[in-house]
């Protein structure tokens, strides 16, 4: 039945976002990667590590992101390919492009990217509603990626910093510095970012505790790692108040 394979997904707008991802996959090429320097990095932030694909099976995510297990299958292909790539290659960009299994990833996002298009036409049963459910797109993205950086804010620990470093310090900039709320108030975004005042004062606490520990961390003179945020006596504050802000943001969307 048609209620069992599609689900309506809850977190339309990290849906989106990974469909962006696999997009880029699709369409940057050694020939135009100059005018999309970067965005390769992004897409695959967007595709893999946003939703922990390359810790947790992409299956997890039905009922979520995904609408059904094909979508999930198909997930699932084009995250080993990119895992192996990236285990294989040291040479930035380029080299990934050139990686004899790069055909397949193109192949296994086309795949993917249809299968999920197709799924947001369908009629949800007994409504004249389809499965794209969609915020409005002018604040869409953003949104996504505030969203992403919250989960990483809230899961990760000294013991699992998801096997990336930088993952803590792109999350920070993902959610304060990109929405400029190291310099503006939450409530400015409402209507942008942000849908009411109730997820912009959770967010207000969030920043505050983060910047708190950015400035001792960031102040002494030598590169930082993931440990010493993880560490710091508020982290399991700002990993609260992460998860907090990530929870009303995902009710509303």
């Amino acid at each position: 039945m048609l209620e069992d394979r599609h689900r309506q997904v809850r977190y339309p707008a990290m849906r989106y976002t990974m469909m962006h991802g696999l997009e880029l996959h699709t369409t940057i090429t050694l020939d135009n990667i100059s005018e999309h320097r970067g965005e390769l990095l992004d897409a695959f932030a967007h595709v893999v590590e946003d939703h922990f694909f390359d810790q947790y099976a992409p299956s997890d995510s039905i009922g979520w992101k995904f609408h059904d297990e094909e979508e999930a299958t198909a997930l699932r292909t084009i995250v080993t390919l990119l895992l192996r790539i990236e285990d294989e290659v040291f040479g930035g960009e380029e080299a990934e492009l050139a990686h004899h299994l790069w055909p397949q990833v193109v192949a296994a996002a086309h795949k993917a990217l249809d299968l999920m298009r197709a799924n947001d036409t369908h009629t949800i049963p007994g409504t004249s509603a389809t499965y794209s459910d969609r915020p409005p797109a002018r604040f869409l993205d953003m949104r996504a990626d505030t969203e992403a950086g919250l989960e990483v804010l809230g899961t990760v620990s000294p013991e699992n910093t998801g096997g990336r470093q930088g993952s803590v310090r792109n999350a920070i900039a993902r959610v304060v510095e990109d929405n400029h709320y190291n310099e503006s108030d939450p409530s400015e975004s409402i209507g942008v970012k942000l849908h009411d005042e109730r997820e912009a004062t959770a967010m207000r606490t969030l920043v505050a505790l983060v910047l708190r520990v950015s400035v001792d961390v960031e102040t002494q003179d030598r590169v930082r790692d993931e440990h010493e945020y993880l560490t710091h006596p508020l982290w399991p504050e700002v990993a609260a108040a992460a998860r907090a802000t990530l929870r009303l943001m995902r009710m509303n969307d």
